[in-house]
């Protein structure tokens, strides 16, 4: 496996602690900030920061994954949590805008941080991930019920499976195999981080609470409103045999986009980990 030679950092200093790596690289105006997906982590751009490292690249853990702190007991993970997350990741790191990259749930979060946040944000890279998760008006009641209801059960379920314990590495990332489409070098990549050594074995460092319901979302309405205000110019990749919800979603939120390009690569949902040459080339394309 390659070694990529990074730096571990503490990417925000409050708690819960945020965790991140960065290159050794100085460039100026060159800043791009990586947010990865939905039970991810950082290692996922480990390809990309290799392929381009003449850029300053700082990736974090969000909280709950990697090696990041979770949320405290009485604490939910609110998509709009995510946010303040990254806003306060920038503040701590940067006095100048930087470049944003986002993959899946992390392309949603750069949208709605290139919205909130203008003036931090000097352009905006999606991977496989455009606008926003919502839900429909008349299911706002019955979506925050079945949330609460599920908390519970779902605690109990979800605490019992992230005690188990695997015997070695392999098995781990033979798991993550099982239900994604990704070669073991990048599930190995994505679970070396998502787990730690124990006495009785390997154990996820994820946190259970993770797979809870979402009690809120955004409506369609509310999703659109926030997308025509990104500003930044804006690169939407899509995988050619990436997650049919997000060509649905372009339908729905690519015109809104003040400053939209699209480009369509080889690979699955993980294009940039499994044809990250080509991503890279079209990231270093866009931000010259």
């Amino acid at each position: 496996m390659h070694n990529y030679n990074l730096k571990n950092i503490t990417a925000r200093s409050a708690e819960p602690k945020i965790a991140g790596v960065v290159n050794d690289h100085k460039a100026d105006n060159l800043n791009i900030v990586a947010l990865h997906g939905w039970q991810d982590n950082l290692a996922s751009f480990y390809p990309l920061m290799h392929l381009l490292p003449r850029y300053n690249w700082l990736a974090f853990d969000f909280p709950g994954h990697g090696h990041s702190q979770w949320r405290n007991n009485q604490a939910h993970y609110y998509f709009v949590d995510y946010i303040d997350d990254i806003y306060q990741v920038i503040s701590e790191n940067y006095s100048t805008p930087v470049h944003i990259l986002g993959h899946s749930m992390g392309a949603m979060t750069a949208t709605l941080f290139a919205a909130c946040f203008p003036e931090l944000v000097r352009s905006v890279v999606l991977i496989e991930g455009i606008g926003l998760v919502t839900t429909p008006d008349e299911d706002v009641v019955s979506q925050l019920r079945t949330a609460i209801l599920n908390r519970g059960q779902s605690a109990d379920k979800n605490d019992k499976k992230a005690s188990r314990v695997y015997k070695d590495l392999n098995s781990l990332i033979k798991v993550r195999m099982a239900v994604s489409d990704l070669e073991y070098e990048h599930c190995a990549l994505l679970m070396k981080r998502n787990s730690e050594n124990t006495e009785l074995g390997i154990k996820l460092r994820i946190d259970p609470k993770l797979k809870h319901h979402s009690g809120f979302r955004f409506n369609e309405a509310q999703a659109i409103m926030a997308t025509k205000q990104v500003k930044a110019a804006t690169k939407l990749i899509v995988a050619e045999q990436g997650y049919e919800q997000i060509k649905h979603s372009i339908k729905i939120y690519s015109k809104y986009y003040s400053e939209l390009s699209v480009e369509t690569v080889k690979g699955g949902h993980h294009c940039h980990m499994q044809n990250p040459q080509k991503v890279a080339s079209i990231i270093r394309e866009f931000i010259k």
